[in-house]
């Protein structure tokens, strides 16, 4: 078998071609606002689990919060201390803006729930980096 390669931008042209101008910007649009989407299906299923359920609406609000606050790109597992040292930072204030733009959505149980996966969350990426020497 080989291995199919896709050229990007070859595609990204052709997938413009196909929509035309118009459904291409939704299609860019849809793809931009994916990791935002499931992003906040992770935390309300969080959420869920361990205090009173979201409703449609908070949902809604946790989706267009995390589509506020840019992602942050990992560095490589092999990333110097300092590079790490400095994303951790990042994502601590990440998760702390994600959680107090959630504020004014949430009731203080499903904020104290938020809080406490976005910990844990964070904790995660911090071990896996120092499983790997760090």
């Amino acid at each position: 078998q080989f291995p199919i390669v896709i050229n990007a931008a070859s595609y990204e042209k052709d997938i413009k071609q196909l929509l035309g101008e118009s459904s291409y910007q939704e299609y860019v649009e849809y793809n931009a606002g994916v990791p935002a989407v499931k992003e906040a299906g992770e935390m309300a299923n969080y959420v869920n689990t361990v205090s009173s359920p979201l409703n449609g609406s908070q949902i809604d609000n946790l989706i267009e919060v995390s589509r506020q606050i840019a992602p942050l790109k990992s560095p490589p597992l092999t990333a110097p201390a300092d590079e790490l040292n400095r994303f951790f930072e990042l994502l601590d204030q990440r998760n702390n803006e994600l959680l107090e733009k959630s504020r004014q959505y949430l009731s203080e149980q499903q904020l104290s729930a938020l809080s406490r996966y976005l910990q844990t969350t964070g904790n995660a990426v911090k071990a896996r980096y120092q499983l790997y020497g760090h």
